[in-house]
């Protein structure tokens, strides 16, 4: 699968502003699917910008079902990402 770093943004960004101490789905997102979202939540987390751990629920498409990944928070690293020069 293509990496889309446009959508890897979109994903912390929504961390970042939407984070309430409480864990976070993120299942829909504007022109992805979700497939393509948790791809990159994954990616996401080895990268280091986001903590996070798989779900129990699942998200399925044409293609499969896929596991859902429960985002806890932003790293240090993954708020360095969206704000290079702070």
């Amino acid at each position: 699968m293509k990496r889309y770093m446009d959508l890897i943004r979109e994903i912390l960004r929504f961390v970042e502003r939407e984070h309430c101490g409480e864990s976070l789905e993120i299942r829909n997102l504007d022109g992805y699917t979700c497939r393509q979202i948790q791809y990159h939540i994954e990616l996401c987390v080895e990268a280091g910008y986001l903590h996070a751990e798989q779900s129990r629920d699942h998200c399925k498409d044409q293609h499969g079902r896929y596991p859902i990944m429960l985002i806890q928070r932003l790293t240090w690293q993954g708020h360095e990402f969206l704000n290079p020069t702070t």
